[in-house]
């Protein structure tokens, strides 16, 4: 699909500074007086960037920033602080929301960690959609409180479907968008 050049270049003035000013609402959850302004603000920010992101068809920004959002309101609506976990992989998915950007814009590499990051993100998501998440219990699913430096290996798609069991962990973004999403960083870069 073709892509309104102006839209697209709105888009990229715009959203450096977005990402920036989301980023540092982020780094200042931990120290806040007042979390839940802070959490308005970057669901507010990260609901601009997914916007915006979905407007000239960028899917892998739109996707993560959406997640990110969701956790915001969720967490919010809730009256849940973030743990210090939490804070930690929401500063590095507004890190990666930022290199994600600066690829776009021909400024870097596709981040390696972009994959691993959505990943938490979701996983994420998913627990505080659950009702599950604690933020006392400073802990989150699959590692997700470890900075991921890379995403882990990826497999060969699989020629058979294979039917989802009770219980079983689910992924909330179906994996041809996922990699529609890399395939366009990859364009791109």
């Amino acid at each position: 699909a073709d892509i309104n050049p102006q839209l697209f270049d709105a888009f990229m003035i715009e959203s450096p500074d977005v990402a920036a000013r989301f980023n540092q609402v982020i780094s200042t959850l931990a120290t806040s007086d007042h979390p839940f302004e802070g959490m308005r603000a970057a669901q507010r920010l990260s609901h601009t960037i997914k916007g915006s992101a979905n407007l000239v068809g960028i899917k892998g920004i739109a996707n993560l920033a959406h997640y990110i959002e969701d956790i915001l309101d969720t967490l919010s609506r809730r009256h849940l602080t973030p743990s210090s976990s939490l804070i930690t992989v929401l500063h590095e998915a507004a890190d990666c929301l930022e290199s994600m950007i600066d690829t776009v814009a021909g400024k870097e590499r596709a981040p390696d960690n972009a994959l691993a990051v959505l990943q938490q993100v979701l996983d994420i998501a998913n627990l505080v959609d659950s009702g599950d998440y604690d933020p006392a219990a400073d802990a989150l699913p699959s590692n997700a409180d470890q900075p991921m430096t890379q995403a882990p290996a990826t497999q060969a798609p699989s020629s058979t479907t294979t039917p989802v069991s009770a219980g079983a962990e689910t992924i909330r973004v179906p994996t041809a968008t996922v990699d529609a999403m890399f395939r366009l960083v990859e364009e791109i870069t």
